[in-house]
């Protein structure tokens, strides 16, 4: 069976990072995944959340699948590790689209400026 969508909702901090250190690397395994979306992630230390989104940052560095990432009212990408995910971003030649909530203007216009000469080309989506 194949797994084209993998959706995490209201998943919280709750679960601690022994359970995101296992989902990233069950990604990664994911050969036709297509969108990965995680919604409602608040981690109660704000660097807790960061940290795991570096870890998610460096397996999108080399996903080959994943064309679609949805960050929806998450704390996984932040002033804290902005530099780790545009660097990711660019190494990463399969996403085309990622969409966030909850990451303010500066943290996308950094990303954007990043990515700029990054092909293909990756569309930001705000909501």
């Amino acid at each position: 069976r194949t797994i084209n969508d993998c959706l995490i909702y209201n998943a919280g901090a709750k679960y601690g990072l022994e359970f995101w250190d296992a989902l990233i690397e069950r990604v990664k395994q994911f050969k036709n995944l297509n969108k990965l979306v995680i919604d409602d992630y608040y981690a109660r230390e704000h660097k807790a959340g960061q940290d795991v989104g570096v870890r998610l940052a460096e397996m999108m560095s080399t996903n080959t699948n994943i064309e679609n990432l949805v960050l929806y009212n998450t704390y996984l990408i932040g002033s804290d590790n902005a530099e780790q995910w545009g660097n990711a971003l660019m190494k990463n030649d399969s996403l085309t689209k990622l969409s966030v909530s909850g990451v303010g203007d500066e943290i996308v216009d950094k990303l954007k400026t990043k990515t700029k000469n990054r092909a293909p080309e990756l569309k930001f989506v705000r909501y």
